[in-house]
């Protein structure tokens, strides 16, 4: 499995500014979805292990390793809430090829640094109640190169996932 992950300013007037067009980090919490699902562990709704969730954040990861003992994480660094950006995503699976779309419109987010974008699956342990996601594929920005939200630009992130 391999990621691959391109952001994109995109103005009114239609023009598009790549920001980033890089491979992303795919983590251990994805391995075990994929396993969970064959095996019949965990939840035994297949959508419960899939992308449900992202989070943009202006934080970072560490791999400091007295921070980083829990190789699964369930948030980022410092994300923003979901009222900041919207529930603005859409899934397309193509030849075996995974296609995430996030996109934060001219009127979401403005005014915020952002770093760090995470894909997380639903509910793979099967938790009743409150949803335990884990971070699935994850990109961050060096701090000089964090992108300020504004309204000039709509952000868009598509990601890919291969098989």
């Amino acid at each position: 499995m391999k990621g691959f992950v391109e952001i994109s300013k995109v103005y009114a007037d239609g023009r598009k500014e790549t920001v980033c067009k890089d491979h992303n980090i795919l983590t251990d919490s994805l391995g075990v979805s994929v396993a969970n699902i064959f095996s019949d562990n965990g939840s035994s709704n297949i959508s419960d292990h899939i992308i449900g969730y992202f989070q943009v954040g202006g934080g970072h990861l560490t791999t400091d390793q007295d921070s980083f003992n829990n190789r699964f994480i369930s948030n980022l660094d410092s994300p923003f809430s979901e009222n900041q950006y919207g529930d603005n995503a859409e899934r397309l699976v193509i030849d075996n090829v995974v296609h995430f779309r996030i996109e934060l419109p001219e009127s979401m987010g403005n005014g915020y640094t952002i770093s760090e974008f995470g894909l997380f699956s639903k509910n793979p342990s099967g938790e009743r109640g409150t949803d335990k996601s884990l971070l699935l594929a994850y990109k961050q920005f060096p701090s000089d190169e964090a992108i300020t939200k504004s309204s000039e630009f709509s952000l868009v992130v598509d990601w890919q996932i291969k098989f």
